[in-house]
């Protein structure tokens, strides 16, 4: 999952490390860094209109 995540620059939600987020995943060598947090917010509201979360 890790070299998925650091090969595509998707963010991963990891149950188990503390941070308020979405991780960024970045690889050192042979090992795996966070690079930094991405916070979780909802988008603004807008009445009559679906939003999509992506």
């Amino acid at each position: 999952m890790l070299e998925e995540a650091a090969d595509t620059n998707a963010l991963i939600i990891p149950a188990h490390l503390g941070g308020a987020g979405g991780a960024e995943v970045v690889r050192k060598g042979e090992t795996f860094t966070i690079k930094q947090w991405a916070p979780l917010t909802a988008p603004a509201a807008n009445p009559g209109r679906p939003v999509r979360l992506t």
